[in-house]
């Protein structure tokens, strides 16, 4: 595929995710005053053929409402989110193509390993087939080769992606980061899916990591001023938040574990646990151990 046929096809996304609802006439407009049109008109046909072409590649249907003649983009809501997060990607995609001229001006975030491995992975998860690969953790420098592994879900968790599938040598479900592959390779042998999605799997769990232990009612007080913060982007979709005179009291049902801890701790003193007893536990004696270093 050319570059500029897919430079048109984000374009198409971009302006009927921000839009909301477009119609063609207004659509055609705004494509002959943009640069991808090379001044050709976007005629029916075309943007017919644009549309099925944008379903096949994206994932993503521009539906058509009969009663307003307008173009809109159809949410999946068994997508666990992807086509949204996808849309927005392609629309900040598209806004970033039209500033290379101020990318002097733009910083952006890295995300490691997305390219030379994540292909592979979609590719074996899409088809149900296991996965073999050599990995090297951040707490070990020696490699573990030949690890075979059914790739379940893929999940992205700040700024890094990771595989989480069976584990077939450990015979459990575990977790691995992708920039601490070296190489994979998509097995001939194939496995059966089990009857879970990637967002029931991580619904207890702030981040990544995963826990055998019981789902805990987690109280948390809450400066006024950090409590806007984790309004606009809460830390857990059980978040609930009681407000009172300077402060807040933000309550999750969630797994206990270390990404959470850090997590608390990140927000300095501006969060305090409440409870419960277990949790006030972990982030003191984190905190301790951290003060040893400057001992």
């Amino acid at each position: 595929m050319s570059h500029n046929i897919l430079n048109k096809y984000i374009w198409i996304l971009d302006i009927v995710e921000r839009y909301g609802r477009i119609s063609r006439k207004e659509l055609s407009r705004l494509w002959l005053n943009s640069t991808v049109s090379g001044n050709e008109p976007l005629t029916r046909r075309t943007f017919y053929n644009y549309r099925n072409n944008i379903e096949d590649i994206f994932g993503i249907k521009i539906a058509y409402d009969n009663t307003t003649f307008e173009y809109y983009i159809e949410q999946d809501s068994d997508s666990g989110g992807m086509s949204e997060w996808l849309v927005n990607s392609i629309s900040i995609n598209g806004i970033l193509s039209d500033a290379s001229d101020i990318s002097n001006r733009i910083m952006l975030e890295e995300i490691p390993s997305a390219r030379k491995f994540l292909s592979t992975i979609v590719e074996a998860i899409k088809t149900n087939h296991k996965i073999e690969f050599s990995y090297t953790p951040f707490y070990r420098t020696g490699t573990t080769k030949h690890i075979v592994l059914e790739p379940y879900f893929l999940r992205i968790f700040k700024q890094r992606w990771y595989v989480i599938g069976y584990n077939h040598a450990d015979k459990k479900i575990k977790t691995y980061s992708l920039d601490r592959f070296n190489e994979v390779t998509v097995l001939p042998e194939g496995f059966e899916m089990p009857e879970i999605n990637v967002r029931d799997f991580f619904t207890n769990n702030f981040g990544i990591m995963t826990s055998n232990g019981e789902v805990k009612d987690v109280t948390l007080r809450v400066e006024q001023e950090e409590a806007k913060y984790l309004r606009a982007l809460p830390l857990h979709h059980s978040q609930t938040e009681k407000i009172y005179d300077g402060y807040s009291l933000f309550h999750y049902k969630i797994y206990l574990t270390f990404d959470f801890v850090n997590e608390i701790i990140s927000h300095g003193n501006r969060i305090t646990v409440i409870s419960p007893v277990e949790l006030k536990t972990m982030v003191v004696d984190t905190l301790q151990n951290a003060l040893e270093n400057y001992k």
